[in-house]
């Protein structure tokens, strides 16, 4: 590759010397065949251009094979030191990314547009950024920040779904296929680093909230125990005035059990049907009355 880039830097020189000498011209620079001259030597420009960047990014896409062999993700065991880190593919993947956009700037000049190429780019730049969201969720993952983590491995496999709506199952180019095809390899890691990620921080908060409940009932069973209230201690004969941590009773007033009647009484009570009483019953206890009253009238 370095004899490749010295080979288009001393053409990129010799077209910017030969352009000068185009409008150098005078009023031969105004002509037709200059006006032609000159639109064949910019078409020429950006045909270099265009091979300059694809061999920059075989050159990338190379490095990033050779590095991609030796990478270990982040939720799988024996990891080392010598694996390749997400930082460095992370970084590998951004210099083929800033490749893709120029190759895209170039495909959309107004003088000579090449949607074809646009459309690669564009399909392109999404699967770069899927990859990216990857290794940064890998990053944050293997420094057991599981929140931020399962956000950006769920944003990679958003960004890979939305790339096989684009592309609808069409084959890419051969500059562009080794892209897509970790693309759609790093989504489906990225979906189990998302469900590992999620059961992590679930399990996380779980225990952040108990330990929060632990320490505010402690909090409030140690305050409880160093407040002492007039009303619990009449009998006493110790004086409560200004002393620390006493109170005359507690407020709000702290919750006591109540007897509970069972309920199953109370919903049955409109139920039920009471027995009619005889009348002759009825005639006889208001005889009996009319006894005690008369007894008590002789008495008194």
């Amino acid at each position: 590759y370095g004899q490749a880039f010295t080979l288009f830097d001393n053409l990129k020189q010799a077209i910017h010397s030969e352009k000068g000498v185009v409008a150098g011209g005078g009023a031969s620079a105004m002509s037709t065949e200059a006006v032609d001259q000159k639109k064949k030597i910019e078409h020429f420009e950006r045909a270099v251009e265009g091979l300059l960047l694809e061999s920059k990014m075989q050159r990338n896409l190379a490095l990033i094979r050779s590095r991609w062999a030796a990478y270990v993700p982040s939720n799988k065991a024996g990891r080392k030191a010598v694996n390749t880190s997400p930082e460095e593919m992370y970084r590998l993947y951004e210099h083929l990314k800033l490749d893709v956009f120029d190759l895209s700037e170039l495909a959309s000049n107004p003088n000579d547009e090449d949607e074809a190429l646009y459309e690669e780019c564009s399909t392109a730049m999404q699967g770069i950024k899927t990859i990216l969201c990857f290794f940064l969720g890998e990053r944050y993952n293997s420094m057991l920040k599981d929140r931020e983590a399962y956000l950006l491995y769920n944003r990679a496999v958003e960004y890979c779904d939305a790339l096989e709506e684009e592309s609808g199952g069409k084959s890419a180019s051969a500059l562009f296929a080794p892209v897509l095809e970790t693309a759609r390899n790093v989504a489906g890691m990225a979906r189990i680093g998302r469900c590992v990620t999620h059961a992590r921080a679930i399990e996380a908060s779980k225990g952040e909230s108990d330990l929060k409940g632990e320490a505010s009932a402690s909090a409030s069973a140690s305050a409880d125990e160093a407040a002492k209230r007039l009303l619990d201690h009449l009998e006493d004969s110790q004086s409560f005035v200004g002393a620390a941590g006493r109170q005359v009773y507690s407020l709000p007033p702290a919750p006591k059990s109540l007897p509970c009647h069972p309920f199953l009484l109370d919903t049955a009570i409109d139920h039920i049907v009471y027995p009619s009483i005889p009348a002759e019953l009825t005639s006889n206890s208001e005889g009996k009355k009319e006894e005690v009253r008369t007894i008590r009238g002789s008495i008194s």
